[in-house]
Formats: C-alpha cells, structure tokens, sequence
C-alpha cells in the first residue's frame, strides 16, 4: 500500500499558494513587469512583500522535491530502475515543458523557439532544472546516504555550482543555480533525526536569526529601502542569501512537521495538493494573457484598484489554473500532461 507523507503536501500547497497570492499577484505593479503604474508608496510595499517571499519559495520547492525524493526511494523502494525512473521523469517533467511551452507560445502570436521550449517557457524554466535535479540526484543517493562527510562534500560542490555560470541551454543554467537546494532536500532526509533534534534545542536563536537576516537581506535589495542601511558589498549580499535560504526553508519545515504530527489534514488541502502542480503551470500563463490582451481593459482597474485587485488577480488565476487541471486530470488521455 502507497504511504502518504503529510508533511510534503503541506509544504507543496503553501509553497504554490505563496507563489501565487504573494510573489505573482504583486508582479504586474512591480518594475520587471511594469503593466501597471502605481504610487511609489504602494510600490514600495509590493516589492517588499515579492522580495521576502520571493527568496526561498523556488527553492523550497526544489528543497521538497529532493527530501521526497529520497524518502520515496528510500522507504517506499521507488525508482530503483534507473531507466524507468528517467522516462517518468521525461514524461512527468520535460514533456509537459515543451507541450504546455508550446501552447503558451501560440497563445501569445509567438514563433515556437525549441530551443526555449527544451529549456522552459518563461515560468516554465523550473521543469527542465527540476528533471537535471533528478538525474543528477539519482547517482548520489548512496554514497550520501552511506557516508556523511560524502554528502557533505557533495552538498558543499553543489553549493560552489551557484557560483558558476552554466550556459542557457536544456535547463542548466536553472540547474546550476537550483541543484543545491534539491541536494539539501535529500541531506535533511538522511540526517532528519540529527537535524530536527538540532532545531528543537536552539529554536529561538535560530528563528530570531532567520527573521533578522531576512530583514536585513530584504532591505539591502529593495531599490527603495537600501538607503538606510550601510552600503554593503553584492557579493556578501549573496553569501548571505545563500546562508538564509537554509534556514529558512529548515524553519518553515520544522514548524510543518510539527503541526502534521499532531493534526490531519482535511480533505480538500488533499485536493489542493492533487492539483498543485497543475495549477503552477497554469497560474502564470493565465496572469500573463489578460495583461497581455488587456482584458476587459484590466490595465486600468488594476491602477485605479492596486489594493484589492492583486488577492482578485491572484484567487481568479488559481481556481482557473485549478479548473484546467481537474479537467486534465479528469481525463484519462490528457490526465499524464500535467
């Protein structure tokens, strides 16, 4: 009988739900998308917001799905086919990439590029990366698991991989950027017991650190707030992302783990996490049409109504994104494209 694992599908939900509710609803207004103007007060704000969220949500997702991984192959005896667990992956991964990219592009009057399509349409860049974690990740499970100054060590040459610049080809400069989150996914899994008893004894120093850190980080990046702290150095600005990042993905896990062991989850969160991943490739596409076209002239709303229209971007594109997987999912051709 397949094992559920709790604790997984809440960090998957909220990851999703903070990607969309809290990173994309504010995109529009900010100056990377820049479709809708708005005071700089109110800019300010949203930045702030996309700046703390944005920092660790992709790599908690590639921290999950290593940890998953592991345990999966672990404890469950999954993907010990090396061959059978790549062609789930190109089908689970890097088919979707390159079909959904595909159909983004036409929907946008594109030319279909392969090339961009192999790599991962705009937001789509995250399943080609994701299925290189994978492989990668596959060659490294035993010798992490049987040695710990091996993990170590590979968790260390992941990390140094962040700092070198892949080329934009088939995923691997995501890759490159992203492996050492997923690796570190797997390490927290082999050393779970060891860790977890760490992070119960200094709870308190580590999460006063995490939030301090986070604010500094956050202010030192933000094009409005970095004025008021000292001039830092981007290159420490870096390292100190990179230590963040761990903790606070360890923090959010911790205080997962601890809330599943002593609740269950309701059915519908059971459904939410079914179609999770659906609704991250649909959310994105669905955000970028209607600026896009701009439908129903939402340029417009959007700057006359900045506070209440980014929770009614955000909630309209996730029950559609939600919509279109069930529907996906409902079918037993189209059920495996997502």
């Amino acid at each position: 009988m397949k094992k559920y694992y709790p604790e997984y599908s809440i960090l998957r939900v909220l990851t999703i739900l903070l990607v969309i509710f809290a990173q994309h609803s504010f995109a529009p207004y900010l100056r990377a998308w820049h479709f809708v103007d708005v005071p700089d007060k109110i800019l300010l704000v949203y930045q702030f917001i996309v700046d703390v969220v944005s920092l660790w949500t992709m790599p908690l997702l590639m921290f999950v799905s290593g940890s998953l991984f592991f345990t999966l192959k672990h404890n469950d005896g999954k993907y010990n086919s090396f061959v059978f667990f790549a062609v789930n992956k190109i089908k689970r991964l890097l088919l979707p990439a390159i079909l959904w990219g595909g159909v983004f592009s036409i929907s946008f009057c594109e030319k279909i590029d392969v090339m961009r399509l192999f790599r991962g349409w705009n937001h789509l860049w995250f399943l080609p990366s994701l299925f290189w974690c994978f492989v990668v990740a596959f060659f490294f499970l035993r010798p992490m698991q049987s040695d710990r100054k091996i993990s170590v060590v590979f968790l260390l040459i992941s990390l140094l991989l962040t700092f070198v610049p892949f080329p934009r080809v088939l995923g691997l400069d995501a890759f490159s950027w992203y492996f050492f989150y997923f690796l570190f996914g797997v390490f927290y899994s082999i050393n779970k017991s060891i860790i977890d008893v760490f992070w119960e004894k200094n709870k308190i120093v580590l999460l006063s650190t995490s939030i301090l850190l986070l604010l500094v980080y956050v202010v030192c990046n933000n094009d409005f707030l970095k004025g008021l702290m000292p001039d830092i150095s981007s290159t420490y600005l870096k390292l100190l992302g990179k230590f963040l990042v761990p903790v606070r993905i360890l923090t959010f896990c911790w205080l997962v783990c601890k809330f599943t062991a002593s609740h269950k989850l309701p059915q519908w969160f059971l459904v939410l996490d079914k179609y999770s991943f659906g609704c991250y490739i649909f959310h994105m596409w669905l955000m970028w049409l209607v600026f896009k076209y701009n439908v129903y002239d939402i340029r417009v709303f959007a700057a006359s109504h900045y506070i209440v229209f980014p929770l009614m971007y955000g909630a309209l594109s996730f029950v559609m994104s939600m919509g279109i997987s069930f529907l996906l999912k409902s079918n037993k051709i189209t059920r495996n494209l997502i």
